[in-house]
């Protein structure tokens, strides 16, 4: 079975996905749109897509298309992903799914209800640098876990118009950096913290900056969470245990991950030969689709869920 893809949005992101759709030998790319049709059929063009729309409403009503990708600012995600699904559509949509915790669980809800497949794009949990980690952790390769840490910390030239810093936009580190690690930390210790403290910089424009989450759990483990758009450091996350750790590349797209004893000998290296890590992704919603499960079991609701509420607790929190 080929599964047909069409893609709304036609940004880097949704260029990055398109090119993982073509590596796939079981999907299509058969449609992209955009509210500009010149974009669409620019796209298109490069991509090797036969249909181009100049309207979302078109592609969404094409039954030519099995799934369809949503790679727009934060901002449009809720509308377009909600107008999908109550139209019997199937959705991958971009992180962060949306805006709201109210919001996002009222969009796992409907899928639900409409009974069609339903993900956000956390494309992380698929790869299998990150699945190879956790399979450390879990065979207790490094004994007791006591810390895990995941850092996203990029500089980005602040300029007010710029999506990240734009809040009209849905801009702020949270929403487009510390969705990772807030996915990577408790998905590697498979729980949910029975804690969690944080602190944040509010800017000019009223989006986070910079900020650092602490989870705790319910065995003792310790996570630190930090994601910034105007600091930058090594972007890589390290899980700590008695006998060891780990320490996983570019956690956000990696490739790589390393596991060490407690005296810093390297024992294992994993590497994935895949460059472009959305392939993992891709496939896995064909598998998805394939086998008739509407909801993700590397990433389900409840953690879209838990990811959405635990940035509008922050944010709500760092702008009283």
């Amino acid at each position: 079975m080929v599964v047909r893809f069409g893609i709304i949005g036609c940004g880097n992101i949704s260029k990055k996905f398109a090119d993982a759709v073509n590596q796939s030998e079981n999907a299509s790319l058969v449609a992209v749109a955009a509210s500009d049709k010149n974009r669409a059929e620019a796209f298109a063009k490069q991509f090797g897509v036969q249909t181009a729309f100049g309207s979302y409403d078109e592609i969404i009503a094409d039954n030519s298309v099995d799934i369809i990708y949503i790679g727009l600012t934060n901002n449009l995600h809720y509308n377009i992903a909600k107008k999908c699904i109550l139209s019997g559509k199937n959705v991958l949509c971009e992180k962060p799914l949306t805006l709201t915790y109210e919001d996002t669980k009222e969009l796992c809800e409907l899928a639900k209800k409409h009974n069609v497949l339903f993900m956000e794009a956390m494309w992380t949990r698929c790869l299998p640098s990150y699945q190879k980690a956790k399979s450390w952790v879990k065979d207790g390769k490094i004994g007791r876990v006591s810390l895990v840490e995941a850092d996203f910390c990029i500089k980005i030239n602040f300029d007010e118009n710029h999506r990240v810093f734009n809040n009209e936009l849905g801009g702020g580190a949270l929403y487009d950096l510390g969705v990772y690690p807030i996915a990577f930390v408790p998905g590697i210790l498979d729980k949910k913290p029975i804690d969690v403290k944080s602190t944040g910089y509010i800017g000019k424009t009223g989006v986070d900056e910079y900020s650092v989450i602490t989870m705790k759990f319910d065995d003792g483990e310790i996570g630190v969470l930090k994601s910034a758009a105007t600091i930058k450091k090594p972007i890589e996350a390290r899980i700590y245990g008695e006998n060891g750790y780990i320490v996983v590349d570019n956690f956000n797209s990696s490739r790589d991950c390393h596991l060490y004893d407690s005296n810093n000998k390297l024992l294992e290296t994993f590497h994935d030969e895949i460059e472009n890590g959305f392939v993992h992704e891709v496939n896995h919603v064909v598998e998805m689709f394939s086998s008739r499960k509407n909801e993700s079991w590397l990433f389900p609701y409840e953690d879209s869920v838990y990811s959405a509420k635990l940035i509008s607790d922050c944010l709500k929190e760092w702008k009283s």
